[in-house]
This record gives structure tokens, C-alpha cells and sequence, in this order.
């Protein structure tokens, strides 16, 4: 090939690619009518493909009298006729073959070209409503609790020696993740959760006569 000739055949085919990014319908038409054979090109320009599904049944091969329809249709193939029966409107022939089940393609703009299918856009399915569950009803730092959702569970707990309760907790997040906090008691951690406030008095009233150096006096 002469380098003029490479050229433009490089130019060619970048302008095609360029406007098949424009229009993947389009490219279709235009790939069709060069080769015969319909092109599957992506839905999207990024390369991903439309979600959705192709279905209905595929117009037999049989069905169609010319040449260009009948390599649009997959699974068809153009036979032509003996030379005395070729016409200078069209190429005399037969169209064979068993056309592709239309479930087979899994994109929109392979699945329309294609006579008797149809493509139905695919339904978003909304995620399942994550519940997150505690026992204390929140953050109650002197009750332990136990958190959980469908994924994990937590029990609170001291920490950081016995001044300390890590707390977990739900918000009303659709997601249902589990948070928590790290909290300082007052009168440190037992157990799983802060020590109540409480106030002990002891009052001994003592007597030369009642007590005697190294007696003992239990407090009940």
C-alpha cells in the first residue's frame, strides 16, 4: 500500500471511530451497509453497556428478500443466485440460515438492529433496608448494650482500664451502620457500663467504754 493511500485509510477509519462515539446506532447503519453484518458497538461511551434485557422472537431468514437485510439479521447468511438470475436492481439470492435468539444479545444497540427483538430497559432494584438494633435504646452509658445489625454485633465494654466505656449506638441511617463512642465515667467502668452515682455516709459514733484498741466493727 503506497504511504498517500495509508493515510488516508488511517484517517478514514479514526473519523468512522470518532463518530461511531456519537452515535452507536448510526455506526450500526453505516457498518451494515459496508459489510453486510451488523456491528455490536457499547450503549455508552465508556465502554459500559445499558442494562436491560433483548426479547421477543427473531424474523426467520427466509423472511427476507434482500441482501442488506438479511445480514443485518445474526445467524443469516446471503446466498446469491446463478448469474442468470442477477438483476441490476439487486443481487438475486436467498436468505438462509437460523437468526440468533434475541436473549443472546445483551446490549441495547445489538439487540435492535436485529428484526422481531426488542429491547426493555433494565428496572434499578433498590437495596434491602439495613436494620441496626441496641438493646439500651442508645447511648445509656450505664446499662452495657449489645448493637447489631445484619452484618456485625457489639457489646459494650470497659476500656482504658476501669474509667472508661466504649459505647456503640444506631442513628437513623437507611444503611444501618453501627457507630460508637468512647466515654469517661465519673465513677469508672463495671461490667460493661458506667457506674452509677451513689452517696455511702458511715457514721461511727465511738466510746472509750464501747471500743477497745484491735477490736473489730463490721459495717452492714
Amino acid at each position: 500500500m503506497k504511504r498517500g493511500n495509508f493515510v488516508l485509510f488511517s484517517v478514514s477509519v479514526i473519523l468512522i471511530l470518532s463518530l461511531s462515539l456519537v452515535s452507536a446506532s448510526w455506526f450500526n447503519d453505516f457498518w451494515n451497509r459496508i459489510t453486510g453484518q451488523a456491528a455490536i458497538v457499547s450503549d455508552y461511551m465508556d465502554g459500559t453497556t445499558q442494562k436491560g434485557t433483548c426479547s421477543g422472537t427473531p424474523t426467520a431468514c427466509e423472511e427476507f428478500r434482500t441482501q442488506n437485510s438479511c445480514g443485518v439479521q445474526s445467524g443469516c447468511t446471503w446466498e446469491i443466485a446463478k448469474e442468470e438470475t442477477m438483476t441490476a436492481s439487486a443481487i438475486a439470492g436467498t436468505c438462509l440460515g437460523i437468526p440468533t435468539d434475541c436473549t443472546e444479545f445483551v446490549t441495547q444497540s445489538s439487540c435492535i438492529v436485529q428484526s422481531g427483538c426488542v429491547w426493555s430497559e433494565g428496572t434499578s432494584v433498590e437495596s434491602p433496608t439495613i436494620v441496626c438494633t441496641d438493646s439500651d435504646g442508645g447511648r445509656d452509658y450505664f446499662v452495657r448494650g449489645l448493637t447489631s445489625n445484619s452484618s456485625n454485633t457489639f457489646r459494650d465494654g470497659c476500656i482504658n482500664g476501669i474509667n472508661n466505656v466504649k459505647e456503640f449506638y444506631c442513628k437513623p441511617d437507611p444503611d444501618g451502620k453501627i457507630y460508637s463512642e468512647n466515654y469517661t465515667c465519673l465513677n469508672g467502668c463495671a461490667d460493661g457500663a458506667c457506674v452509677k452515682d451513689y452517696n455511702l455516709s458511715i457514721s461511727i459514733f465511738l466510746s472509750k467504754d464501747a471500743f477497745r484498741a484491735g477490736r473489730q466493727i463490721t459495717v452492714k
